[in-house]
């Protein structure tokens, strides 16, 4: 039989209550969660109490993430419920939930007499906290021996834990509040990793919801802070302690910086600083672009610039009366430094409250939530105030009463033992002599247990006479050994409340100013007043809760597969509404059960126990391996007094193949990659394998629960062989032709009659109309149907690059290579015809469109037009559209003279309007193109790259001035739609490397530098490379760099191999061929020669893309379904596992993952969705390999 499980749900099933649930594994009890809400109610409780019995039979407690909802009930639990068992937790949700209690606490005491818990039952509760890391497994001993516990990245909030444990070699895995989406400061979830758990516990809690795009809620957050803020109102936040919260502080601070904005933005919670200061040491915890850009240039993304930390109320009262932000606890609004905000300016009609997560069940957040919100709300306002007056008088006599009572008590209690020992002259008086008349000694110095041994004096003697303390301590060769246990202030000694455990493991980063208040020993009382609030302030909600939704839910459950499923934590409607679903689409044994029901979800896997026979182990032969002996062994299974045994075979033994035992050793590796004929060598500690490939131990096969360097060297293996094994090249013909009839999918406006992707037909006819200006034509930038300038232009300029440089090689691919730069070339004329009054930038609203999924046939969403001109400039925007019009014009300089010339006059008119008018398009149009195309670098590269092309096409030397006087000598290690230095520099290096040129030779070194930072193993190296050998730059669309990059590789090794130049990159020698065999790595994992042998170009090869995120291509076309299909009516193909029906071929994706992974998810845009301007360089790529067959 299989390994007997049993869940027990204790709170958080059927509801929104916190979460806490039993969980039985042969008969070992894990509790999962143990949380609360912020209105402490013991109700909630009540199936954990030590009267149901149920805390005394638990053997571990897990937590999954550091806020109340999952811990808040731990200290509570093992005060009064008698809860003892260890725990175990990431170091995040350890620190993090640590100081959320804190906070919980003080907030509490701060407007009542509190007394559920203390600080130091909070530090109780953490203290013997195991913390564990990401993947790694934990051997349970005694009683849990055997079983296997391992935390996974979860999402959701810093920490946040999936748990997986293992029995027996069956997996149960417990997933709750997961998030598959990346984001500023978390990477996704892991969850889709696990395949075919024996048990998945996970919840119903956004079952029901759906979710915009992430970049599109950013934009209406922000949008939404700016117009109160710019309506000179003030907006509270209320957030929890260390959760969400730092995900909304990032968004800020980058937003204010982008946009230079002035408004004050504070963090009020009590533990503020402290919270920061722990997360700014929690970089290895956060998603992967956090840990780079910190390891390459330093940079914490948490030393905030725009966010001020502050753990006082009477620190904001100080502030200037200016609108501003503030992120305020508690974000129920229940007790903590929002609520008393909300209170002061929810009577405002210029403030806003915005709520960011969906308020707790019971609170004065969610009532505010509801559709339509109150106009009006009680409240009660309570503070501790110093006692004064008669008060005080009162509270001291009643004091002086109460010690004088003890006074007594303690005067008659040594009358009775002096009676009772009146007898016995030797007795010693215990009474007396265990009172210290220096309190502070016996409280610090632990000395309250010594008496004074002497003779009993007569009644009328005042002291014992010659009293004496014997001093029996033991001494050392270091002097005398001193016992801890004296130094330990006891709890009973403890006066009150003051300092209780105040922040003691927080290593003295508690917040000081937070407890002013616990540490005020003087006479206070909680004065309490219930008012009616008018809320005349704007209520927002917006999901920031970092969760998968409804769709991704079902998704990653189908993905993962579980033998059986429990449901836990969402609402009736919720889970009844997901347990329907996976009961049809996932699996039959779907469960959801009720408080305190447990439900046995025993795996039906065949699983036996048995023992080995003393018949078999006598002819076993072992072998020495380190410390253990291994054998091999092949038996049968009988019974023996009822006990399955493994008995000899009644048949001839097997013949085995060879499996790798024990810890292989970097030497033997070398020698055997070696006699395959791999060149290789040892550098640096690690083995070099050839010029791109190299192997590191990062394990150990002897470490408890870590993967073994065995493991580690085996995949190596794979890889370098993978890498060596010289399949023939590709079909760069064929993928040639493919490239560039993907821009076929991509047009806009009218369709030509030579249209070859016949899915597609005419779109977006009226463009331009609401401007009075015609903009039909150009494309939709990738799977949206939106025509963005900026990325637009840059994929004209690369198309019209690859043609110049390699339209000698395509064949009969020049023709449609031309076709499509005409097809951009003639859009962005349109754009560049209101100069100098307008430049045209952009058509359609990418808020309403990402809201949307429909064809670009039906899209009925506003086709706003957007513009940038001399009072809102855009240098950047400009700057690439002049590069374009210039490159394009050189393209058609021999083919179509008067179109080349209307071109070039069009690029030199939008070039001056660049340089005239300075600054970054986005500044001026926000959340039209931010956070889709922002222009993080600036605009100094757009004039870099603009006046570049110019001169190429004009050989007029004022542009070679120009290009001087910019000074741009920013260091890099990108190319992109986006940052165009090093392009500009390559292409600018050719007049130095063919034609000699010295005035050029600054330009072809910064290009050298550029790419010493793209090869690996030498100082200048800042690019890492999949285990498969792909370029990683960033995990959003990483193949958009791949593909620009390669094509600078095999350009600038053109341009070396005319001069058969060099250059050197460290101790590594660059030449031409080097860097053509890299591009050429590049381009065949593209195309196929990867990992997973998948072709990432669609239409491509056998194994190929087939459900990218697309809205033309996975939804039916007009052939096929005549009938408009709406905006939300398409998510139903959006939803769909099935297959896109329309190939969009030739069409790039963004890539797979830093570990060569590819989920093929259309909900995955940052890894499925198709973009013009990662094909847009690889056609020149592709041009350059077809022709030379191959050969780098």
């Amino acid at each position: 039989m299989g390994t007997s499980v049993q869940v027990t749900p204790l709170c958080g099933v059927y509801s929104e209550n916190p979460l806490c649930y039993m969980l039985s594994i042969d008969g070992f009890h894990f509790l999962m969660d143990c949380g609360w809400n912020d209105l402490c109610d013991q109700n909630l409780l009540h199936p954990l109490s030590s009267s149901a019995g149920v805390t005394s039979i638990i053997d571990a407690v897990l937590l999954s993430h550091p806020d109340i909802m999952h811990l808040g009930a731990l200290p509570y639990a093992m005060k009064h419920l008698g809860l003892s068992a260890p725990v175990y937790a990431t170091e995040p949700v350890y620190r993090l939930g640590l100081l959320t209690m804190y906070d919980h606490y003080i907030s509490r005491r701060q407007v009542s007499d509190f007394d559920l818990f203390s600080l130091d039952d909070i530090d109780f509760a953490f203290q013997n906290v195991t913390r564990l890391t990401y993947s790694q497994n934990y051997h349970l001993s005694d009683k849990g021996e055997g079983i296997v516990i391992a935390p996974h990245v979860a999402g959701h909030l810093l920490g946040g834990t999936v748990w997986k444990i293992t029995k027996d070699g069956e997996d149960v895995v417990y997933a709750v509040d997961f998030n598959h989406r990346k984001e500023r400061h978390l990477n996704g979830t892991v969850l889709e990793s696990f395949v075919r758990p024996a048990v998945l516990i996970t919840d119903a809690y956004n079952a029901l919801n759906n979710q915009l795009y992430k970049r599109q809620r950013d934009l209406e957050f922000l949008e939404a802070l700016l117009k109160v803020l710019r309506g000179n109102g003030n907006v509270l936040l209320p957030v929890d302690t260390a959760g969400r919260v730092l995900e909304l502080i990032l968004i800020l601070e980058q937003f204010w910086s982008q946009q230079h904005l002035t408004f004050p933005i504070f963090f009020l919670t009590n533990v503020s600083t402290s919270t920061i200061d722990y997360v700014k040491s929690f970089l290895e915890w956060m998603n992967d672009s956090i840990a780079k850009s910190f390891e390459h240039t330093r940079d914490n993304a948490f030393l905030l610039k725009h966010v001020n930390l502050i753990i006082n109320k009477s620190e904001l009262e100080k502030v200037p009366d200016v609108p501003k932000v503030v992120l305020a606890s508690m974000a129920s609004l229940e007790i903590g430094f929002s609520h008393d905000i909300f209170v002061e300016w929810a009577t405002d009609t210029r403030n806003a409250i915005l709520f960011t997560e969906r308020g707790q069940f019971g609170t004065l957040a969610r009532m505010l939530q509801v559709d339509p919100p109150p106009k009006a709300v009680k409240v009660t306002i309570s503070k501790r105030v110093p006692l004064g007056g008669d008060e005080l008088i009162a509270y001291e006599e009643e004091q002086e009463r109460l010690k004088k009572e003890a006074a007594l008590e303690v005067s008659l209690n040594k009358e009775e033992l002096k009676d009772a020992n009146a007898g016995d002259p030797m007795v010693i008086d215990a009474a007396s002599s265990l009172v210290s008349s220096d309190a502070s000694v016996s409280r610090f110095f632990g000395y309250g247990d010594i008496f004074i041994d002497g003779f009993v004096p007569p009644e009328t003697s005042v002291a014992p006479m010659f009293p004496c303390f014997e001093n029996s301590a033991d001494w050392d060769d270091y002097g005398e050994v001193i016992n801890p246990d004296d130094y330990i202030i006891k709890e009973e000694d403890m006066d009150g409340t003051a300092g209780q455990g105040l922040g003691s493991d927080l290593d003295g980063k508690f917040d000081e100013g937070s407890a002013h208040l616990l540490l005020d020993t003087s006479p206070s009382k909680v004065v309490s007043n219930e008012l009616t609030v008018q809320v005349k302030c704007s209520l927002v909600y917006m999901d920031f809760e970092g969760r998968s939704d409804g769709r991704s839910v079902k998704s990653i459950i189908a993905h993962v597969a579980p033998l059986k499923l429990v449901l836990i934590h969402g609402s009736a409607e919720a889970t009844e509404h997901l347990k329907e679903h996976c009961s049809k689409h996932v699996c039959p044994h779907v469960y959801a059960p009720q408080i305190e029901e447990t439900i046995d979800v025993t795996s039906d896997l065949c699983a036996y126990k048995v023992q080995l026979s003393e018949r078999l182990m006598s002819n076993i032969l072992f072998k020495k391996l380190g410390d253990y002996e291994i054998s091999w062994i092949d038996a049968e299974v009988g019974r023996v007094n009822d006990t399955l045994t493994l008995v000899p075979l009644t048949s001839a033994t097997p013949i085995h193949k060879s499996v790798l035992v024990g810890d292989l050793k970097l030497a033997d590796f070398k020698q055997f990659l070696a006699s395959k004929g791999i060149q290789v060598e040892f550098s640096g500690g690690a083995l070099r394998c050839g010029e791109y490939v190299t192997v590191r131990k990062v394990g150990d096969s002897t470490q408890k629960g870590g993967t073994g360097a065995q493991h580690v060297l085996i995949e190596a293996l794979s890889t370098v062989l993978f890498l060596w094994r010289g399949e023939a090249s590709p079909n760069y013909g064929d993928a040639l032709a493919k490239s560039i009839l993907f821009f076929e999918g991509q047009r806009s406006g009218r369709l030509p009659p030579d249209q070859t992707i016949a899915w597609r037909s005419d779109s977006a006819l009226t463009d331009g109309s609401q401007a009075n200006v015609n903009l039909r034509g150009g494309y939709y930038d990738a799977g949206d149907n939106v025509k963005f300038g900026f990325p637009m232009a840059f994929t004209t300029t690369m198309l019209s690059w690859s043609v110049m440089e390699y339209g000698k090689r395509m064949g009969p691919q020049v023709g449609p290579a031309r076709e499509a730069i005409r097809w951009a070339a003639d859009y962005l004329l349109e754009e560049v015809a209101g100069l100098p009054a307008r430049l045209y930038v952009g058509v359609g609203d990418p808020n309403a469109d990402h809201r949307c999924w429909e064809r670009p046939e039906d899209m009925d969403t506003p086709r706003t037009v957007y513009w940038v001109s001399p009072t809102a400039p855009g240098s950047d925007v400009a700057g690439e559209t002049a590069a374009a019009l210039a490159a394009a014009a050189l393209v058609f300089r021999s083919v179509d003279r008067s179109y080349s010339v209307r071109l070039l006059s069009a690029a030199e008119k939008v070039m001056e309007f660049a340089v005239k008018y300075e600054g970054k398009y986005s500044d001026s149009l926000g959340a039209a193109v931010c956070p889709f195309y922002c222009s993080y670098s600036g605009f100094k590269d757009e004039l870099l790259w603009g006046a570049a092309w110019l001169l190429k096409a004009t050989n007029n030397v004022s542009y070679l001035t120009y290009l001087n006087s910019l000074a741009a000598d920013d260091r890099v290690d990108i190319f992109s739609w986006d940052n165009k230095f090093a392009g500009a520099r390559v292409l600018l290096s050719r007049k130095a490397l063919v034609n000699n040129e010295k005035a050029y030779d600054s330009f072809r070194l910064q290009a050298e530098n550029f790419f010493c930072t793209i090869f690996p193993n030498n100082p200048s190296s800042s690019t890492v490379y999949t285990p498969g050998g792909l370029m990683f730059k960033l995990s959003s669309a990483n193949l958009q760099y791949v593909t620009s990059i390669s094509f600078l590789l095999t350009t600038y090794a053109k341009y070396m191999a005319s001069s058969s130049h060099r250059f050197k990159c460290g101790d590594l020698s660059m030449s031409s061929s080097t860097l053509r065999s890299l591009a050429k790595r590049q381009v065949d994992y593209i195309l196929g020669l990867n990992p997973l042998n998948m072709s990432y170009m669609v239409g491509y090869g056998s194994l190929f893309p087939k459900r990218i995120h697309h809205r033309g291509s996975s939804l039916p076309s007009k052939a096929s379904h005549p009938n408009p299909i709406g905006c939300q009516e398409g998510f139903q193909y959006f939803d769909s596992s099935d297959p896109n029906p329309n190939l969009l071929t030739g069409a790039i994706v963004g890539g797979p993952g830093q570990d060569d992974s590819f989920s093929d998810n259309r909900n995955d845009y940052d890894h499925s969705e198709p973009a013009t301007y990662i094909n847009a360089p690889l056609v020149g790529c592709l041009a350059y390999f077809a022709k030379s067959n191959g050969s780098a």
